[in-house]
């Protein structure tokens, strides 16, 4: 019981960590965007309006695609070396 109960903590931290650290790299860059703007501009886009059709092009072409490439890579090489290591 105390294994699993630490073992959801465990997978819990790391999915806070991953949240935090993927708004950290939305919002730095060479143009520095303020959580609060992304997150706006992020609704804005879901609502179909645009507000600052620029900052919606750093987020949308730049920095989200930046960031689930990070994401996906790191998973499959996690998930590689787990095979590598089974065999």
């Amino acid at each position: 019981m105390t294994s699993l109960r630490s073992y959801r903590l465990v997978m819990l931290a790391l999915v806070v960590a991953l949240v935090i650290t993927s708004i950290i790299a939305l919002c730095i860059g060479r143009y520095s965007i303020n959580p609060l703007d992304a997150f706006g501009a992020i609704l804005s886009r879901m609502h179909g309006s645009t507000d600052n059709a620029a900052m919606e092009n750093v987020i949308f072409v730049l920095r989200i695609p930046r960031i689930l490439g990070a994401i996906i890579i790191g998973a499959c090489l996690s998930l590689s070396g787990a095979v590598y290591q089974s065999v």
